[in-house]
Formats: structure tokens, sequence, C-alpha cells
């Protein structure tokens, strides 16, 4: 099996995970009882972070049935913007119940993988994108 056939199941429980964290994030905020602009903006990120993991998920199993590596590399970008989105949530979670400090902590986490993957896979030097491709097509031993 191709190397990015194998680990495609463990990113779909994955994004479940993180799609069901969102969800629960955003739960959090609409109960809450201010309705500020901060409040409403961060909803909005957790709901988009929970389409993005979903829809990465769905891309993953098409890219699996067409055999297309394309979409699974479009399906992994999909998950490096919600993971960032989820982390940003997270921060303004946070600061909204007064953690200043700690609310740096995701903003700062979020850049490695998951920022740098992001830029990496969209302006990276093309060599080293089709190299890495390569190898993802690459039987798993």
């Amino acid at each position: 099996m191709k190397r990015w056939k194998a680990g495609c199941n463990g990113m779909i429980s994955v994004n479940s995970i993180f799609a069901s964290f969102a969800v629960a994030l955003v739960a959090l905020l609409v109960t809450s009882a201010t309705k500020t602009l901060l409040v409403q903006v961060c909803a909005a990120l957790g709901v988009l972070a929970f389409y993005l993991f979903a829809h990465a998920s769905e891309s993953m199993t098409d890219a699996l049935e067409e055999d297309d590596i394309g979409k699974y590399l479009s399906s992994a970008q999909e998950y490096n913007v919600a993971v960032v989105l989820l982390f940003v949530l997270v921060a303004a979670f946070l600061l909204l119940q007064g953690y200043r400090v700690v609310a740096l902590l995701p903003l700062l986490l979020s850049w490695r993988p998951w920022l740098r993957d992001i830029y990496w896979l969209r302006f990276g030097p093309k060599a080293e994108r089709d190299a890495y491709v390569q190898s993802l097509e690459q039987e798993d031993r």
C-alpha cells in the first residue's frame, strides 16, 4: 500500500476528534452569557474549523477511492488550516476567560508544524515538494 494511503484512516480519526473538539468549544461559546463580537468571531472560527475537518475527511476518502494523491494533499492542507483555526479558537477562548499570557501559547505552538506546513505545501521549493510527493507514492513496507 502506498504511504499516503496507509495513513488515511488514522488522519480521518484525527479529523473527527478535532472536529468534535471544535464543536464543543463552539457550544461553550454560544452558551456564554456575553454575545460580544469576539465571542461571535470565535464561534465562527469554530464552525469553520469543524467544516474544514469534516471536508478534509471527506476529501481523504475521495482520494482513497479515486487513488488521487492530489486530493490527499488538498485534504492535508485543509487539515492544517483547520488545526491553526482551532488553535486560534483555543487562544481566543482562553483570552475571553482572562488568561492573557496563557492565550499566547496555542498561537506560538501552531507554528510548528501546522503553519509551517501550510506555507511549505503552497509555496515551498517545487523540487522539495515533488520529492515529498514521490516519497508518499512509495509502497509501505
